[in-house]
């Protein structure tokens, strides 16, 4: 009788660890300073196995109250920020200090904030609240989703082997551009998914690129490495083909709290702010709660207290 002996062992699933750049705690970004800066991450990056490395972008032409704030984006930033105070264009900070040290194992991508409410300009003609397509011709200006892809594109042209090919947005920082709409980029449209995927396949490396052939079919299965960071997304679109990033935005682990916005008092103003922030932590966890498996008491309770299966519940902080 002959014995077989089943060697299959189960493949581990490892997590793919990306770092990202949401901006800085200062303003007039100076050369030297965002070397420093740089060198601390890269000396992280290296140690850590991160996978992908994010750095965030904005709109250099305009940054917020115009102090400079994106002075690592620009080709030629204000001489009393440069180490040699010289003047004239330059190869951009971001590439000579992040982009091109990144190790080859390690891919690059950006943070990206493109809501309409807050127009980039360099087309000066841009304006607030614009969220139609547009190329920069007459009547249809360069949306803030297409200024974005073309400051990408003058980076990864300035920048050597490495490449940028990842792009996220914030939820709060994307507006319409989340919204599911066909695959194209007609003047006049309105700028949604469908849009930025035809905007990644013209500005983006070729190496991540499809063809609007392909990428034009509703079943279209390739992927694009971008996606929007919010508590629940979609990988798939209803309007276009092809898969994005699915962000989940997860914090606070092992902090959740149970049903705090059932409690009155974390909006009694009358009371001073740190006796609300103290009661407010001192709600029941989601474990206190629910018990150490939460999903069978809320399987037990859809029709009543859980409808449609959601916890409900939110973070400890109090604004």
């Amino acid at each position: 009788m002959s014995i077989s002996t089943d060697t299959t062992q189960a493949t581990a699933i490892l997590p793919k660890l990306s770092l990202t750049n949401f901006g800085f705690p200062w303003y007039n970004v100076g050369e030297k300073t965002f070397e420093d800066y740089c060198n601390n991450l890269l000396n992280f990056v290296n140690n850590s196995k991160i996978k992908t490395s994010y750095f965030h972008i904005n709109d250099y032409t305009d940054d917020a109250a115009g102090n400079g704030t994106y002075n690592y984006l620009n080709p030629n930033p204000p001489s009393g920020m440069r180490k040699d105070k010289g003047t004239g264009e330059i190869t951009p900070w971001i590439v000579t200090y992040w982009l091109d040290k990144l190790p080859s194992e390690v891919e690059a991508g950006v943070v990206t904030t493109v809501n309409p409410t807050d127009p980039w300009k360099s087309d000066p003609s841009n304006t607030a609240g614009n969220a139609s397509i547009g190329d920069g011709t007459a009547g249809h200006p360069k949306d803030n989703m297409r200024q974005s892809f073309e400051l990408i594109q003058a980076i990864n042209n300035a920048a050597g082997a490495k490449k940028i090919t990842n792009m996220e947005f914030d939820h709060e920082g994307g507006g319409a551009y989340q919204d599911a709409t066909p695959y194209g980029g007609v003047n006049g449209q309105p700028v949604g998914i469908g849009y930025t995927k035809w905007l990644w396949n013209r500005y983006m490396p070729e190496s991540v690129r499809f063809t609007d052939q392909d990428a034009s079919q509703q079943g279209f299965a390739g992927h694009y490495s971008y996606g929007f960071v919010n508590y629940r997304t979609e990988a798939w679109a209803e309007s276009s083909g092809g898969s994005i990033e699915a962000f989940a935005e997860n914090y606070w682990f092992g902090e959740l709290e149970y049903e705090p916005n059932e409690f009155d008092f974390a909006m009694e103003f009358s009371v001073d702010r740190d006796t609300r922030l103290h009661q407010f932590l001192s709600t029941e966890t989601m474990t206190e709660a629910l018990g150490e498996n939460p999903g069978k008491i809320i399987q037990g309770n859809i029709d009543n207290d859980y409808p449609n299966g959601q916890i409900k519940g939110a973070g400890t902080s109090l604004n």
